[in-house]
């Protein structure tokens, strides 16, 4: 059986799951995510759930675009540790975010999350507002030389032809 020859970017992409090292915030807290259900900041010691860590890994990754050749990355320990690493050295590694210990706290972090989620579905879920409806035909008015619609009521000329418009 031939092996299946991968892209330069599926070849990086499959190096970063197995290391642990990506290039971006978002990718390590996408596969974060998928072990630790909240954290804690390393500095502060503050509970954050995933929707914060989400919007400041966004936030980070455009205001901090990866170059290429750049050495440093985003570290995923296997227990779910967020670190950054500015020297593209392992051992340099600076943690970011713990996992949250189980606990009440842990439990009411995933279940406002949850919460948000589910309200964030039946938002996107809910029916599009109707369309305004055009204008009465009232409104419309043509020119009385080439007859072309006029957009706009109070012109004193057609934008078709030139003619003057009556009033």
């Amino acid at each position: 059986m031939e092996k299946q020859k991968l892209t330069p970017k599926q070849e990086q992409a499959k190096k970063a799951l197995l290391t642990g090292h990506f290039p971006y915030m978002m990718q390590a807290v996408a596969l974060a995510y998928q072990m630790v259900p909240a954290w804690r900041h390393a500095e502060k010691g503050t509970p954050c759930s995933f929707l914060d860590l989400f919007q400041a890994a966004k936030k980070y990754d455009e205001a901090h675009p990866h170059k290429e050749g750049d050495p440093a990355f985003f570290y995923v320990s296997l227990e779910g540790a967020i670190g950054y690493c500015p020297t593209g050295l392992e051992f340099q590694v600076s943690w970011l975010f713990f996992p949250m210990e189980p606990g009440k706290e842990r439990d009411a972090i995933v279940a406002k999350v949850k919460e948000e989620m589910e309200a964030a579905e039946k938002a996107a879920a809910a029916p599009e507002p109707p369309a305004p409806a055009p204008a009465p035909e009232s409104q419309i008015c043509f020119c009385s030389n080439c007859g072309a619609p006029v957009k706009n009521p109070g012109a004193k000329f057609c934008g078709n032809c030139g003619h003057r418009l009556e009033e």
